[in-house]
């Protein structure tokens, strides 16, 4: 038995309810199915559904393909006119929200001071440096790497290396390198308040041109600041004392495996084994 459509999406605009009622109109009265269709306009049956739900505005490709395949004799004009009419109204909606969420930005109150961001630290470091030279400095990429403590830093650092590169670009550059990069994965580095995870950050460094001897130093302050985050295990005072332990420990390693490549990625890979382990406790 063929399978009947849901109500159409209450948050459509009423453009976008039209054309989708009428899309489903057209179907039924050509009496396909869903597969029927689909095998028909070369498309799936479950984009097909999509298309007349209202959730969101089909393509022009999808929504000619669904209306000759129901009607050969259609009215090409006819059909533009109502998708282009959604796909206004679409676009002033989607920039009715922008200028929503950049109004609230700018009225957000401003964060209470607190410890300068890392720019102005790393900056600092180096002005020190110049005035009374080190030996054995650091450069400022492993400067700065050091200094971050905590996910915004590393975030606005993650922010220099893309350096206003959009995130199609960094996604098109991921996949050229043979390296998985969604744009969703892109958004969470450049703008989400969690950590990215080890995968995700590798893939984005080779986006960015990094150099391969490099990672290792990325790497390890992404382990350092998910250790700081890793919530200490509620139980009984051995259990809480033996994650005391087990996180001063790992920093310990951390710290003396800074200068050896392969004890630092034999170390991360234990330490990500180990926080798996106690969240999976928590």
């Amino acid at each position: 038995m063929p399978r009947t459509d849901s109500p159409i999406h209450p948050q459509a605009t009423p453009q976008l309810e039209r054309l989708a009622g009428s899309l489903r109109q057209v179907k039924e009265t050509s009496g396909l199915s869903y597969r029927a269709l689909g095998e028909a306009a070369h498309y799936s049956a479950a984009s097909l559904s999509q298309a007349a739900s209202g959730r969101k505005l089909p393509t022009w490709a999808i929504t000619w393909a669904y209306v000759r395949t129901c009607d050969p004799d259609a009215d090409r004009d006819y059909w533009r006119s109502l998708w282009e009419s959604a796909a206004q109204a679409q676009a002033e909606l989607a920039a009715a929200r922008d200028a929503a969420d950049t109004a609230e930005e700018e009225t957000s109150p401003i964060p209470e001071q607190g410890r300068p961001p890392i720019r102005i630290l790393l900056q600092q470091e180096v002005d020190r440096q110049q005035q009374a030279p080190t030996p054995g400095a650091l450069d400022s990429g492993r400067m700065a790497l050091v200094l971050c403590t905590s996910a915004a830093d590393f975030r606005d650092l993650l922010a220099d290396l893309a350096d206003g590169q959009s995130p199609d670009h960094l996604k098109k550059k991921a996949r050229r390198k043979n390296r998985a990069l969604g744009r969703r994965d892109i958004r969470t580095i450049l703008e989400g308040p969690a950590l990215p995870t080890p995968e995700v950050l590798h893939a984005f460094l080779v986006a960015c041109d990094v150099e391969q001897r490099h990672y290792h130093e990325w790497h390890s302050t992404l382990t350092r600041l998910r250790i700081a985050q890793m919530p200490v295990i509620e139980g009984d005072p051995d259990e809480h004392g033996m994650a005391r332990n087990v996180r001063t420990s790992l920093r310990s390693g951390l710290r003396n495996a800074r200068n050896n490549l392969d004890t630092m990625i034999s170390l991360i890979t234990l330490i990500l084994m180990i926080i798996q382990i106690m969240q999976d406790k928590t």
